[in-house]
């Protein structure tokens, strides 16, 4: 059940950088104003099964459908990944729920 949340959530959240990027249209870098552009998406995750969905979601081109072009950077925890993406590293990040004993 936990795997499929996290991959619905990570799926959710691309597909919401999807939905606001393809608002603008003023055109890519480019400057060929076309819509049918690229937007390239840095990730950051750890390597646990977790995120296999996002491996299978870009080897079967959904995300490249989608216009995504991602990019995963293997960090070494959630500790690594939120100052990436706060500090723009990358546009998202996905790690694993640390549940101690409290």
């Amino acid at each position: 059940m936990r795997r499929l949340f996290v991959g619905l959530t990570a799926v959710s959240v691309l597909a919401a950088a999807t939905a606001c990027g393809s608002s603008d249209d003023s055109g890519g870098s480019d400057g060929s104003g076309s819509s049918g552009g690229t937007t390239e998406v840095e990730v950051g995750l750890i390597p646990i099964v977790d995120v296999a969905p996002l491996y299978l979601g870009q080897k079967k081109g959904f995300f490249e459908k989608q216009g995504l072009k991602l990019s995963f950077s293997s960090a070494q925890g959630g500790a690594a990944i939120v100052p990436g993406v706060v500090s723009g590293q990358f546009e998202f990040g996905l790690s694993n729920i640390g549940l101690g004993n409290h």
